[in-house]
């Protein structure tokens, strides 16, 4: 019987092996890039903005994830932005802007996939909101990839 695996994780590697150990990633300027293209057309093209802070979400739960693969860990099947950060050890290195950061988009993981809080998250969004989501989300990649690399 072949060892028991772990859920994949978008953006990381996998090694195969009796232990099933994920491997750190190699985040670029690149992998950013397209992350902007990527919520650029979304919001010019569709103004999707439930999607576009759910990117938002998305991306800062797989450097969090990267992180605690970095220093030694097995990333728990969490969604929770701020635990992630407590279970990196991070939390301390943050300010309060990026843990507020954190609490405001963890929602947009859990309800944004539950068809009823669709509708009354979407109505919190507009073109401010969403710019505001991504300026931030940004600014804690680049922090995230300095201590990644």
């Amino acid at each position: 019987a072949s060892p028991a695996r772990g859920p994949p994780i978008s953006g990381l590697s996998r090694i195969s092996g009796a232990s099933a150990t994920w491997s750190v990633p190699s985040f670029s300027r690149r992998s950013v890039l397209i992350w902007r293209i990527s919520l650029t057309t979304v919001l010019s093209f569709s103004k999707r903005w439930l999607l576009a802070v759910y990117f938002c979400q998305q991306a800062i739960e797989k450097y969090l994830k990267a992180y605690i693969i970095k220093v030694g860990q097995q990333p728990p099947p969490l969604h929770n932005l701020r635990l992630l950060a407590d279970i990196a050890g991070l939390s301390q290195q943050m300010d309060q802007t990026k843990l507020q950061h954190l609490v405001q988009l963890t929602p947009f993981y859990i309800k944004a996939r539950y068809p009823d809080y669709k509708q009354r998250l979407s109505q919190l969004l507009n073109r401010e909101t969403v710019d505001d989501f991504i300026l931030k989300t940004e600014e804690f990649i680049q922090w995230m990839q300095k201590l990644i690399s």
